[in-house]
Order: C-alpha cells, then structure tokens, then sequence
C-alpha cells in the first residue's frame, strides 16, 4: 500500500509521514499485517481494538490477542498515534515516532 493511501487509516498523518516512508523500506513491516478479532465502541469517537499481527504469507500469529485505540475522524476510522507508534516501538526501540 503507498504511503500516501495511509492518510485516512493513521491518526496524525502529516506528523506520522517520515515514519510511514521508513516503515515502506522495513523487510520486516512488509511481510506482517494486522488480523482485527473484537472491537468495542468507547463513546462516538473512539474503540478499543483487538487484533492479532499475523505473518503475511501464511497467516501465523506473531503477536496474539494485542490491543489498541482506533479513533473517528470526520467519517473515518484510524488507528490511533498512540497504537502506532506502540507497534512501531517493537520492531526499533530507536525509531522516531511523536
């Protein structure tokens, strides 16, 4: 997915950018995607989300039953900076995230 398709999923885009260009070069990031399992409504705005990040080719859990905040923004639902960054911070303790 290009980055700029990114701009209505991730809260905070514009800050979360150089990030997101960095994460497209990552190996690592490209063979994981996020499985969603429940999510629960916290209000209007918010939820809290649980998913599995799962191995791309095959579908094996490699981080089970995590969570994290998804946000409405105008008519859409992002994950929230916060999560981002989070699953960010797994992969590179060093990496540059607000």
């Amino acid at each position: 997915m290009p980055v700029s398709a990114k701009k209505n999923i991730v809260e905070n885009y514009n800050a979360l950018l150089p990030t997101l260009q960095t994460q497209t070069t990552n190996p690592q990031a490209a063979g994981i995607k996020a499985k969603v399992d429940d999510v629960t409504l916290q209000g209007s705005k918010q939820a809290q989300v649980k998913y599995d990040i799962v191995n791309a080719k095959d579908g094996t859990p490699l981080l089970p039953n995590a969570s994290g905040v998804a946000l409405k923004v105008g008519d859409n639902w992002v994950v929230s900076e916060q999560t981002f960054c989070q699953l960010i911070k797994l992969s590179d303790q060093n990496a540059k995230c607000p």
